[in-house]
C-alpha cells in the first residue's frame, strides 16, 4: 500500500483504514469467517423430543370397580357377616383406587359404601344383641 491516499493524495500511515481527509476506505476490513462444520452424511442428527400420548393401563378403574362391587354387596348382605368382610374389602380397595385409578370417583363411591357397610353392621348387631338381651331378661 502506498503512503498516500489514492483519492485526495494526502499522506496516510499504513495502519490507517480510512483517509482522515476525504474518508475513502484505504483497505478492506478483514472479517474473520467462521467455518461451519458440515455434518458427516452418516452422522446421526439430533431430533427434537417427541410428545407421546399418555399411556393408559389396561386396568383402568379396577380398584374402584372392585370397591364399588364389594361395597354394594356388603350393603345388600349387611345383616350377615359377609357385610363386614365385604365392607372391609371395599374400604381397602377404595383407598387404593383413589390414589391409583385413572378416575377415582368409582373408588370414592366404593369407599363410601364400605364405610357405610361397616357402620351399619355394628348398628344392626348392637340393636340385635340389645333386643336379645331384653328378651332373655324376660324369658322364663
Amino acid at each position: 500500500m502506498s503512503p498516500y491516499c489514492s483519492n485526495c493524495g494526502k499522506e496516510v500511515e499504513e495502519s490507517w483504514n480510512i483517509c482522515p481527509n476525504c474518508g475513502k476506505t484505504l483497505k478492506e476490513l478483514e472479517v474473520p469467517r467462521i467455518q461451519t462444520q458440515q455434518p458427516h452424511p452418516y452422522q446421526q442428527q439430533p431430533y427434537p423430543p417427541q410428545q407421546y400420548p399418555k399411556a393408559y393401563s389396561r386396568a383402568g378403574n379396577s380398584y374402584g370397580t372392585a370397591a364399588l362391587i364389594c361395597g354394594f354387596l356388603g350393603f345388600v348382605f349387611g345383616i350377615f357377616y359377609a357385610g363386614i368382610v365385604l365392607g372391609i374389602i371395599a374400604i381397602i380397595m377404595g383407598g387404593i383406587g383413589i390414589s391409583r385409578d385413572e378416575n377415582p370417583s368409582m373408588a370414592a363411591i366404593g369407599l363410601f359404601f364400605g364405610i357405610l357397610d361397616f357402620v351399619l353392621f355394628f348398628i344392626f348387631f348392637f340393636f340385635l344383641f340389645s333386643w336379645f338381651s331384653w328378651i332373655w331378661q324376660w324369658w322364663p
